[in-house]
């Protein structure tokens, strides 16, 4: 499995009318950046959303989520199909939990019709946020698994040391590392659209 936990993080406000589909354009050109694979072989990777938080009533994310095609072709690579993850993520703990079923090769956490023994195999999971205080967009290179420091909308404070004894991520390295270059997926996201500021 090609395990990307740190994966997108897509960050501002709408601020004006084009702002959603500028997000779209980055995504969308990540996509075609980012997943340099096996041409014979069609790739499953999920989208997630947020909900808005800490007094933000919207979040592009969502927005941008859904539009994204539930297809991508490109010429001469491999075929990339999306999963909308149906639920967007809110600014409390409890949404922790709903992450490791999301891996469990269940076909029901993202299609709650269909038969609890049907299986999807995930090959990549992109997880968007937005970052208020920033003016660009910004593609994390690591996920840390201690240490924050923050207070949830729930009012509840995130674990500084999820890693100990019991905690959600015990045993789980202290950082998690996408499998891909990205650095180089920012460069060419940046060539693609030079005018939209991006890092990693």
């Amino acid at each position: 499995m090609t395990y990307l936990p740190c994966c997108a993080c897509v960050t501002g406000l709408t601020r004006n009318a084009d702002f959603d589909m500028k997000l779209f354009s980055v995504l969308s050109s990540y996509f075609r950046a980012s997943i340099i694979m096996s041409v014979e072989k069609e790739y499953t990777v999920v989208v997630t959303g947020a909900t808005g938080f800490k007094g933000h009533e919207k979040n592009p994310t969502q927005n941008v989520k859904q539009k994204l095609p539930d297809t991508i072709k490109r010429d001469g690579k491999s075929t990339i199909n999306i999963i909308k993850y149906p639920f967007d993520f809110r600014n409390v703990l409890e949404d922790e939990d709903r992450i490791p079923p999301m891996w469990n090769q269940s076909k029901k956490v993202y299609d709650p019709d269909c038969d609890e023994d049907e299986k999807i195999y995930i090959d990549a999971m992109i997880h968007l946020g937005m970052a208020p205080d920033e003016d660009t967009w910004r593609i994390e290179k690591r996920a840390r698994r201690d240490g924050y420091d923050w207070v949830g909308d729930d009012d509840i404070r995130l674990p500084k040391h999820n890693g100990g004894k019991d905690g959600m991520f015990e045993g789980l390295p202290e950082v998690l590392t996408p499998d891909y270059d990205v650095d180089e997926v920012a460069k060419q996201v940046k060539e693609d659209l030079p005018d939209i500021p991006i890092r990693a």
